[in-house]
């Protein structure tokens, strides 16, 4: 499951081309994204 979240992400943010911007956002996203895994995963 984790795995799959992980590659649809890249996915989106690789079409979406410029590294910076998506950079950026991964930083904003990173909190949400890690307690969507711990929800996830527990």
């Amino acid at each position: 499951m984790k795995r799959y979240i992980s590659k649809k992400l890249f996915k989106i943010f690789h079409i979406n081309g410029c590294f910076n911007i998506n950079l950026r956002l991964i930083i904003s996203l990173a909190p949400f994204y890690l307690l969507l895994v711990l929800y996830v995963n527990f």
